[in-house]
């Protein structure tokens, strides 16, 4: 609020959704601008793009997944990219395990992954998209 007040511009308009303005061509997000959150299972989130188009919702995240993490997931109904930007995890599928290294890319229908591991040491960096419908 104080920080709206100083630069004389509506509150609304400081804390909105990252992502482009409805009939707007093009976005950019400048590095740094996107704030990181750190959610109750420890992982660092950072959301780069949150929209929505026609009937459905695109959400692009960077994410830090701790070292040691075994964390069982929901099915879903989101379509879900991701790509290991460094580090390893484990998808846990439901007859298999498929083991991510740094560089690989990954495609889910939400359905499929049953529970994510980092088996190492290290964190894991990755970029992840999201595709649901609203």
């Amino acid at each position: 609020y104080k920080i709206s007040t100083a630069l004389e511009v509506p509150l609304a308009e400081l804390v909105q959704s990252v992502g482009p303005i409805e009939n707007e061509n093009y976005f950019f997000i400048k590095k740094g601008s996107v704030p990181k959150e750190k959610d109750k299972k420890g992982w660092m989130h950072q959301l780069l793009l949150n929209t929505t188009y026609s009937d459905a919702v695109l959400k692009v995240k960077k994410l830090n997944i701790p070292p040691g993490l075994h964390q069982n997931l929901k099915a879903t109904d989101q379509m879900e990219l991701i790509y290991l930007e460094k580090g390893s995890l484990v998808f846990q599928m439901k007859q298999e395990a498929l083991q991510l290294d740094t560089g690989d890319t990954f495609y889910s229908n939400g359905n499929a992954i049953q529970s994510i591991e980092n088996p190492s040491s290290e964190a894991a960096l990755v970029f992840k998209v999201h595709l649901s419908r609203s």
